[in-house]
This record gives structure tokens, sequence and C-alpha cells, in this order.
């Protein structure tokens, strides 16, 4: 018994002494004069930020993307693309009537922020981006490219109880028809 309580004396301790070597107190040895930055010098050469744009909303294209990327690796199967070809992508319509910008508002970065941040937020989108794009005389336009995922999801259950036997069927789609909406079929 005496055996265990020194080794786990010294394994507490191990890893105490362990640290104060392999890492020391900030405090104890300060950084060399000439990594400190003197006042008025930049410390990093700075980036010019991207010019702010100005102006009002054009036009508002929606571009769906394919659940499935062809392109990448894994992606490029034959149940991949027959499921792309079943998929009925979100209704263009849908996708605009969240968007806080309409045609011939004047531009501003956080309503787009906020405009993509709500279309993340739906269960049936699996990307949301939204880039303003100039296009002259003052007008900006919108691309929104979104992807889908798959949302048609069935059940199929059998239970025995009390001496009977009972089936459930269930099919559902979160996304139904491109409209947004949720459709739940039960059979019992």
């Amino acid at each position: 018994m005496k055996v265990l309580a020194v080794l786990a004396v010294a394994l507490l301790t191990l890893p105490a002494a362990h640290a104060q070597t392999a890492y020391p107190d900030p405090q104890e040895s300060p950084a060399p004069p000439e990594a400190v930055p003197q006042p008025g010098e930049a410390s990093e050469p700075e980036q010019e930020a991207p010019p702010a744009l100005e102006g009002t909303i054009g036009e508002i294209r929606v571009v769906a993307k394919s659940i499935f990327d062809p392109n990448k690796p894994g992606e490029d199967k034959w149940v991949f693309r027959m499921a792309d070809r079943l998929h009925r992508t979100t209704s263009p319509d849908v996708i605009r009537r969240q968007i806080l910008l309409e045609p011939g508002d004047p531009y501003s970065p956080e309503a787009v922020a906020e405009s993509e941040r709500i279309l993340r937020a739906n269960r049936y989108l699996y990307e949301a981006e939204i880039r303003p794009i100039p296009a002259g005389n003052g007008h900006i336009d919108l691309e929104v490219v979104t992807r889908d995922v798959w949302t048609l999801r069935a059940g199929i259950s059998f239970n025995r109880a009390g001496g009977e036997n009972s089936t459930d069927f269930t099919l559902q789609d979160a996304n139904f028809l491109g409209t947004g909406k949720d459709l739940t079929l039960w059979r019992i």
C-alpha cells in the first residue's frame, strides 16, 4: 500500500515539474527588445481593405447547385447522380423571399451577412453564399449560391404486441417539391 502511495505522489508531481521546465512563466523571461515594436512602428505590414461597395441592389440571381458534386472524389457515382436527378432543388422564389434586400434597396453588407445567416438556418440547405457583383450605373447585383441537402426520408417498422402484428410506413420530406415546406405521411 505504501508503494502505491509513493508512486501516486511521484506521478502527481512529475507533470508539474515538467510543466515548469517546458513552459516558463512569461514574466520571468521577457521578450528580447528587438521583438517588441516601438511606438509609431507597425508590427506587420498592413493590408489594404477592399473598397466598400456603394449603390443600389440591381438583379438578384439564385444559383442552385446539386446535392452531390461530381468533381469531388467519391461523389461521382451512379447512385449520387440518380439522387441528384430525383431531387427537386429549392425554388428560387423560396430563396428570394428570405433575402432582406430587394432590387432598388441601398446595398448593405450587414443585410447581406444576415441574409446568409437566415438561409443557412434552413435545414434543407447545406450551404448558402451571397456574392455582391458590381454591375455599373451604381447597381450591385447579388448572386445567391445555394446547395440543398437530401431531405426525403422513408421508414418502415414491424411490431408485435399482445399477439397482434402491426406495420408502420413513414415518408417525410423537409423540402417538399422545393417549396421549403414539411410533409409527413404515415400509414399504420
